[in-house]
């Protein structure tokens, strides 16, 4: 790692960024709407792992944080029928571009950021992880992040579940 990274004075409140997207290919827009939905119903999960110094950090706000959209249907919480109505939010959008915009508003500096999906690398980059400081903990964080999107697109298609079988995020 000192021959590829230059290390600088210890900082935890700096991070590192994990990109990723399909082998030699891009998400399609049905993926990263799944994906998209699994960032927001386990984001408080998800949270309670980042180092202290990486939660609500200006450079990886939660995403819920970063949309009005999903503010709006997230004001009183993560019940049901608000992440029904996430879900319909997401189903809606017509494009990466506005799967984008509802996911972070205009901003990268989201713990999840779509905006390489848009243009670019095609990948969704992890903010949330410590800065590199070692092998051994940056495989962790690329673990993580590899492991929680096969698990949004592998476990269940939830944008087809009908919504009367939707009743919480760990029923899903």
């Amino acid at each position: 790692m000192s021959d590829v990274f230059k290390k600088r004075a210890k900082d935890f409140r700096c991070g590192s960024h994990v990109h990723v997207s399909p082998m030699n290919n891009q998400f399609t827009l049905a993926e990263l709407k799944e994906i998209a939905f699994a960032i927001v119903t386990y984001e408080d999960h998800v949270c309670t792992i980042l180092p202290p110094e990486r939660r609500d950090h200006n450079f990886c706000k939660r995403n819920t944080q970063l949309s009005l959209v999903l503010q709006s249907h997230l004001k009183e919480g993560k019940s049901s029928q608000a992440l029904k109505n996430v879900r319909a939010a997401i189903k809606r959008t017509r494009d990466a571009e506005e799967l984008c915009e509802l996911m972070q508003g205009e901003t990268r500096h989201a713990l999840w950021n779509f905006q390489n999906t848009t243009k670019g690398s095609g990948t969704i980059e992890f903010r949330g992880g410590c800065c590199l400081r070692g092998i051994v903990r940056t495989c962790r964080w690329i673990t993580f992040v590899v492991a929680f999107i096969s698990f949004a697109l592998e476990q269940v298609s939830w944008m087809n579940i009908p919504s009367k079988y939707f009743s919480s995020p760990m029923s899903v």
